[in-house]
Parts: C-alpha cells; sequence; structure tokens
C-alpha cells in the first residue's frame, strides 16, 4: 500500500512544480521554499513529519532561481545549477559532494537540472 499526501502549491505564475518549491534529499536533509506552499507552516510540518531534520530554506532570488530543481545523481552527489551558489555551500556543509554547472539556457526556459534527466531504473 501507498499513501498519497496533498500540499496544495501556492497560486503563483512562478510556482508550477512541486520540485520548484521542495526537494526531499538523502541523509535526512531537504530544500524548501515554505511561501510556494499555500500553508507554508503546514508545508515544512508535513516534510520534517518524514523524517528531513535537516531543512534548507530558499530565498525567493533562489527560489525564482529554480534552486530546488536539483538532480539526486546517489546518496552522496548533487547535480546543481551554478546560479544557485548558497544552496551549492549549504549541501556541500551537510555532506554532499556537489557539482555545480552553468544551467542558464534550461532555466530560461523554466527548467534546470533535475528536468533534464530521465530515471528509467531505480532500486
Amino acid at each position: 500500500d501507498r499513501e498519497i499526501f496533498h500540499l496544495a502549491l501556492s497560486a503563483t505564475e512562478e510556482t508550477l512544480h512541486i520540485d520548484c518549491t521542495c526537494a526531499p534529499l538523502p541523509k535526512t536533509t531537504a530544500l524548501i521554499y515554505p511561501p510556494g506552499f499555500e500553508n507554508p507552516q503546514g508545508a515544512i510540518d508535513f516534510v520534517r513529519s518524514l523524517g528531513f531534520r535537516n531543512l534548507i530554506f530558499l530565498t525567493e532570488e533562489e527560489f525564482k532561481r529554480l534552486g530546488a530543481n536539483v538532480f539526486v545523481v546517489d546518496g552522496e552527489t548533487i547535480l546543481m545549477s551554478k546560479s544557485n551558489p548558497r544552496i551549492a555551500e549549504e549541501l556541500r556543509k551537510a555532506g554532499f559532494f556537489v557539482i555545480d554547472e552553468h544551467y542558464d539556457q534550461m532555466e530560461r526556459g523554466g527548467g534546470s537540472t533535475n528536468c533534464s534527466f530521465y530515471v528509467v531504473v531505480r532500486e
């Protein structure tokens, strides 16, 4: 059995997908932009209830630069855009190996690193 949870995103032009507002990562870490949800505190509480203890809060500018849209390569490695250096540093402090690349062209179209991959096989 699987449970489905409902978290309503705020109704703004910039909040297109949940991966723009929240990214659950390994090591009980998550990136989150609470104003991207209709109930910001409810979103924080929900993410914490799932066991994510290390929350990295995005600023509005980082949210606009798709700071939560990262790709988890494995349990240690995160691929992300170079346009969010503070987030990269926070992830490094949390013990991740961060690969930050220029993703300017993709970001212009409203996507970032997570949008560039399609995982065929998951373990």
